[in-house]
């Protein structure tokens, strides 16, 4: 099992770098607590944090599930997005 979180934090590191090094004006907000297997970063984009994205990677039947997406903030899509996240690892991790 260490194997396996020692993968996944080195990947995630990784995809974190490339996010972070591709997209100017990008300001991370604090990681959520690992669950379900993944780690997720989301991050403000805009000076007034106008756009959103999240990172999440995670490693599932010893494969890698790697998902990221953006959007324009607002009260309704911020909600969408974290329900589609958690259904997606859901859907992912058979629980």
């Amino acid at each position: 099992m260490e194997q396996s979180e020692d993968m996944l934090a080195a990947a995630f590191e990784q995809s974190v770098s490339e996010v972070e090094s591709l997209n100017d004006n990008i300001k991370a907000w604090p990681d959520r607590e690992p669950s379900d297997g993944f780690r997720e970063r989301a991050w403000m984009r805009g000076e007034s944090a106008e756009r959103a994205t999240v990172l999440g990677l995670g490693i599932v039947g010893g494969h890698f599930v790697k998902y990221r997406l953006t959007w324009t903030r607002d009260q309704e899509l911020d909600k969408v997005a974290g329900n589609f996240m958690g259904m997606l690892k859901h859907i992912v991790t058979n629980q």
